[in-house]
């Protein structure tokens, strides 16, 4: 926690948010994905405000190698029999990247108002740049709001908020779960959250492993460590 807080502290400029500084994802596609973005920094009024942790986009080379090593797994179905659920989805980067595959459809959720702006508009120039495999939908709101697509789903998760909602969110998979056909598996990037996962048996831990970043990616990401790691639950 001391190493991300002085991370924070080299990037966050004085209103929440990092000094700008283009990620190459964005120089290379002309996105607006970069930054980092304070809990405090993503205040919309809602209740469940105070469980935000932080915006920050999810290297590219480490999302594209969790979903690979996803793929891999013994039991995972065709990309194109799953809806990937994208819980906090922030500017949109990680839909899409999503979006290369062809998933059923990529479906983000974002509590923040300004952060959908942003991501609305990432999304539109990635429709028109072709690179879109899965038709993508993006929903401001809640996450426990979302009701979650039929049939099976990857919920991609990278450290989105704290304990108590990340407990309830895991109530909602699990209802929805209960009543259903088709699996349901959870992403879980920085699973800083993992304990809480311990409390529903109905989820069980595949693997947990490191998941490093390119070269590229290392040099310009300034939060995340190499010795991160990613968990896949499987409902």
């Amino acid at each position: 926690m001391g190493t991300a807080r002085q991370a924070l502290q080299r990037t966050m400029g004085s209103r929440g948010t990092t000094k700008p500084a283009l990620h190459p994802f964005d120089e290379e596609h002309g996105t607006d994905t970069s930054g980092l973005v304070s809990g405090g920094g993503l205040f919309s009024g809602h209740a469940h405000d105070r469980f935000s942790v932080a915006y920050y986009g999810v290297s590219p080379s480490r999302m594209r190698r969790a979903v690979a090593r996803w793929r891999e797994t013994a039991g995972t179905g065709a990309v194109d029999d799953y809806t990937f659920v994208d819980i906090g989805s922030g500017k949109g980067r990680a839909m899409m990247l999503a979006s290369e595959l062809p998933f059923r459809e990529v479906v983000g959720v974002e509590l923040s108002a300004s952060l959908c702006q942003v991501a609305e508009k990432n999304l539109e120039m990635w429709r028109a740049s072709g690179r879109a495999l899965s038709p993508m939908r993006l929903v401001q709101g809640d996450a426990l709001g979302l009701r979650l697509p039929e049939g099976r789903l990857l919920i991609f998760m990278y450290n989105p908020f704290l304990a108590p909602m990340m407990r309830r969110l895991l109530e909602r998979v699990a209802a929805a779960a209960g009543g259903r056909r088709g699996e349901i598996d959870l992403l879980y990037v920085v699973p800083q959250q993992e304990a809480v996962f311990a409390e529903f048996p109905g989820f069980e831990l595949l693997w947990s492993e490191r998941v490093g970043m390119s070269e590229v990616d290392a040099a310009a990401d300034h939060v995340s460590s190499p010795e991160d790691r990613v968990n896949l639950y499987r409902r």
